[in-house]
């Protein structure tokens, strides 16, 4: 057995020695089935999973992360990996704070490339969460490590990151935006839609106009190409981003004095008919954002 193993191992027979369990008390107390909770502390034929550590760090009264230190080797042994395992650790211990376990470990992956998909893969289950901030360390690490420019990992990190860093900080905002820039059109077609829509919103917010146009132009062709595609989901329905791509370039034109161009991409924004859409999800995003079209229109014939 390996020593690390039995260290963690230790740890929990000293405690039920401390409490006065034995195997089936403790079993029940911590919800955990016996036999697993058996050949766990045995070592025989199954490691812990962190969850299980948790459930008896309850029963025992100490604080989440218990033994977290000592938790790796039940991820990493003899240079192998247990990629499910490492994950819901990686997410655990960003969730609580155990950003030492977190930093021990990864330096231990990063002597091997590959893993760097498995802290990919704990930055999207944290991002999918809603635990945003909690991800942005592990995309980082993605960030710095990957060294294919045209990877789509490295693109989506990009991606994450800048929606991630959007707050109320214009400055930071826009170096956000300059930073993604690069990889909007290296992201998979179910992103790009939604990242040039990101990429147009927070540029008008900062009165870029010239980058609000370009990000616009590139929403209506790409929405156009995609709106047929039925293996392509991006965020919302793609005639969705067509009208928003139409109703930014009419608002830039409309801040440059040019009313006339303006008012033909607002009307035809406008004129969209939602009638022809088969998914209720697009009519529902599409109700949402037609004030914006009308309010426009109004100004242009004022």
């Amino acid at each position: 057995m390996r020593i690390v193993n039995r260290s963690l191992r230790f740890e929990i027979e000293d405690q039920m020695k401390q409490h006065g369990y034995n195997i089936n008390q403790l079993a029940e107390l911590s919800g955990i089935n016996p036999g697993n909770l058996n050949m766990a502390l045995n070592g025989i034929t199954r490691s812990m999973t962190i969850s299980q550590l948790d459930s008896l760090a309850k029963v025992f009264g100490k604080v989440p992360g218990w033994l977290y230190e000592l938790y790796t080797e039940e991820c990493i042994s003899d240079e192998k990996l247990s990629r499910p395992r490492l994950i819901r650790y990686l997410v655990r211990c960003a969730e609580i704070g155990r950003s030492d376990c977190i930093n021990a470990v990864v330096a231990k992956m990063l002597d091997n490339p590959k893993n760097i998909k498995v802290i990919f893969a704990a930055a999207e289950k944290l991002y999918q969460k809603g635990k945003r901030k909690e991800s942005e360390h592990f995309y980082e690490i993605v960030v710095d490590s990957v060294k294919d420019s045209f990877s789509e990992m490295l693109a989506v990190s990009h991606y994450r990151l800048f929606t991630v860093m959007q707050g109320t900080d214009a400055e930071k905002n826009w170096k956000a935006v300059i930073r993604f820039d690069p990889y909007r059109n290296r992201l998979p077609d179910s992103y790009r839609l939604d990242a040039l829509f990101q990429l147009a919103k927070v540029c008008y917010s900062l009165k870029k106009w010239n980058e609000v146009e370009e990000y616009a132009g590139e929403l209506v062709e790409l929405s156009t190409v995609l709106s047929g595609l039925e293996e392509i989901a991006p965020k919302r329905h793609p005639v969705y981003y067509y009208g928003m791509g139409l109703l930014y370039k009419g608002a830039v034109l409309e801040r440059r004095g040019l009313y006339d161009r303006a008012k033909e991409y607002v009307l035809n924004y406008m004129n969209l008919e939602c009638r022809n859409l088969s998914m209720s999800l697009a009519k529902k995003n599409w109700s949402s954002s037609r004030f914006g079209g009308k309010r426009i229109y109004t100004r242009l014939n004022c």
